[in-house]
């Protein structure tokens, strides 16, 4: 389960200075986090302000659910080019397989019987 806190203000200060919290939690035990903290030169302080809370979340949650579909794409891309798990793609089967048949002197692709059944 990953957990996230999110702090709010009302209005913005006319100076804003920033702590990182740089720990993470694993198994009860706080691990000091080292790697880099990238910080954009432009900083829209509107994504923290309380009256926004909605809609940012709103923003959150497709920008999550973008994500996941990334996530799920890639996964099928992968899947598609390392067809289970071998260096053969599922195209490169396919173009074997119509390779097979183009000598076998027919272009057409012969039907499966009723009762063939695919191996697991």
């Amino acid at each position: 389960m990953r957990a996230e806190k999110v702090d709010w203000v009302d209005q913005l200060p006319k100076v804003l200075t920033f702590q990182l919290n740089r720990l993470k939690f694993e198994g009860g035990v706080a691990k000091k986090l080292l790697h880099e903290v990238k910080i954009e030169k432009t900083f829209y302080p509107d994504r923290f302000l309380y009256q926004n809370r909605d809609e940012v979340e709103e923003k959150r949650l497709q920008v999550k659910k973008l994500r996941d579909n990334i996530q799920f794409l890639e996964s099928c891309l992968k899947k598609f080019t390392k067809f289970e798990g071998s260096e053969v793609s599922i195209l490169q089967a396919l173009q074997l397989s119509l390779a097979f048949f183009a000598k076998q002197g027919t272009k057409e692709v012969p039907e499966m019987p009723a009762d063939f059944q695919m191996l697991d």
